[in-house]
């Protein structure tokens, strides 16, 4: 309704105080360079927070985009969303019903934002700000000193994490709040997309300059750190949004127990090295494709063509380097599974596969996985290495845990490790699932032969590692020339299966 009145004010100050709905009015002023219509209407009664309407279970996914109504769940996100954002139901134009006519090329893109980027970011921190400070003053004035101290409000420190209880408190002390200052249930960096290639990443800059966010805060216990792990590489945005954040003081340690020990296990789950991949490619693309004619069918038919999937990069060997500064690189998680020696490491949380896809008829794509061969997976594990820029201490644990890891897999035993997966409540950051004790109990009486087997080969891997002479990856060579002939390689099938 707002975005009828943009260019007349006092239309505007009327629909908010009438509780219209700010945010597609934002997106449309945003997107038609209209800086005096954004800055009337973050003067309005309107809120800049939107996340009280229900969220079906896939936007959770995404929580800073209401889809259901095509809004956005803040203003920060609707700022960001008129010039990048996919929404068939949008009010801006679009080009073949996708994106906007400002977003067809990069190009473009970048020639839209020139505004956004100067001015638009600033009238939207000025505004977080004062709103910020406005209910803090009133808890100040209001709220007993005891409890402001429970709820951290102090005149030196942002109302950020804190600032939806606060909210809440004053409305149970019957304080009457402006609806304006409604603050949203979401820290400032998790209601919107930091690494948005529209100014998400100068936008979340301009906002911890002035001192407004916080960094070590979280939803679900999911931080802004944790949450950008499976962002493609944006043009370089993450990893420059990574090293901001470590070096700002966001902790890269993630001490719940439903979280990955830290964030190079969280990097570790997405990591490819494109020099392995660019490298295996060819040999690869056929090897795949015949797979599949043998074994995947598309409706009761076999697959006559089916492409491997180009990996969409997600780290650096920078990126990997400088995260493992923050991290203890051979920091374990709680996991028993005889996997691995004691629990795992980032090694054991490789994706160990190849995805393969196939264009069915219209927009539907079928995908597969084929698990990786070994001399891929050593490959991939002493590239980590090298990126991680481990000592020779830390590089032979992880060798011996790879080595662990093989034989069990070879041997056929059973995982019970920890499992971790994207839950209906914050579906882009693995959680810890609850195991079936029972049933790994009963797994693991059922290997215990494998188990011994598996327990003196290693005897034998250390024993042969103490008496050799020369270097750590001269040894790895020959002891798995030697282990071939005991364990032999198994097939992708195998593999793929017991992964699984």
């Amino acid at each position: 309704m707002m975005e009828c009145a943009l260019g007349w004010p006092e239309g505007l100050h009327l629909l908010a105080a009438a509780g219209a709905v700010p945010t597609p009015a934002i997106e449309l002023a945003v997107f038609r360079h209209d800086v005096d219509s954004v800055a009337e209407i973050l003067s309005t009664k309107a809120s800049m927070f939107l996340d009280t309407v229900p969220l079906a279970e896939s936007q959770r996914w995404y929580p800073w985009k209401l889809r259901s109504n095509g809004l956005c769940s803040s203003a920060l996100q609707a700022s960001l969303c008129s010039h990048c954002y996919r929404a068939g139901d949008s009010i801006c134009p679009q080009v073949d019903n996708t994106m906007r006519s400002c977003c067809s090329d990069r190009a473009n893109l970048k020639g839209a934002l020139s505004p956004y980027r100067n001015e638009i970011p600033r009238l939207l921190v000025a505004a977080v700000k004062e709103r910020r400070a406005m209910l803090t003053k009133l808890a100040v004035e209001h709220l007993a000193l005891q409890k402001c101290r429970e709820l951290g409000v102090t005149s030196n420190s942002p109302l950020d994490s804190n600032a939806f209880a606060t909210y809440t408190a004053l409305l149970e002390s019957g304080i009457c709040v402006p609806r304006a200052l409604y603050p949203g249930k979401r820290p400032l960096l998790l209601s919107f997309n930091i690494l948005c290639r529209s100014g998400g990443f100068p936008l979340a800059q301009a906002l911890f300059d002035n001192g407004v966010c916080e960094l070590n805060v979280s939803a679900d216990g999911v931080s802004p750190l944790a949450s950008i792990f499976e962002e493609g590489l944006a043009d370089g945005q993450k990893e420059l949004a990574i090293r901001w954040l470590l070096e700002n003081g966001a902790r890269a340690a993630f001490p719940s127990s439903d979280m990955l020990p830290n964030f190079l296990f969280y990097l570790a789950t997405v990591y490819d090295s494109a020099d392995i991949h660019d490298r295996h490619w060819r040999l690869q693309a056929r090897q795949m494709a015949d797979w599949c004619k043998a074994n995947m069918t598309t409706f009761g038919q076999p697959i006559e063509f089916i492409t491997v999937a180009t990996p969409d990069y997600k780290t650096t060997p920078t990126m990997i380097g400088f995260v493992a500064q923050y991290c203890n690189p051979v920091e374990r998680d709680s996991c028993s599974c005889p996997c691995s020696s004691g629990g795992c490491l980032p090694l054991h949380k490789f994706r160990n596969g190849i995805t393969l896809k196939k264009q069915l008829p219209g927009p539907r794509l079928l995908y597969g996985w084929l698990a990786e061969p070994w001399s891929n997976f050593s490959e991939i594990l002493r590239s980590w290495i090298r990126d991680c820029q481990l000592d020779e201490t830390q590089a032979r644990e992880y060798l011996r845990d790879a080595c662990r890891l093989e034989v069990f897999t070879r041997l056929g035993m059973a995982h019970t490790c920890c499992k971790f997966q994207r839950d209906n409540h914050n579906g882009r950051v693995p959680r810890r699932q609850e195991r079936d004790e029972e049933l790994c109990r009963e797994l693991e009486d059922e290997d215990t032969e494998l188990a011994e087997q598996l327990e003196g080969i290693m005897e034998a891997y250390d024993t042969a590692l103490s008496e050799h002479q020369g270097s750590t990856e001269e040894f790895w060579t020959r002891w798995w020339a030697d282990l071939q002939s005991l364990l032999p390689e198994i097939s992708a099938e195998e593999r793929k299966l017991r992964y699984l």
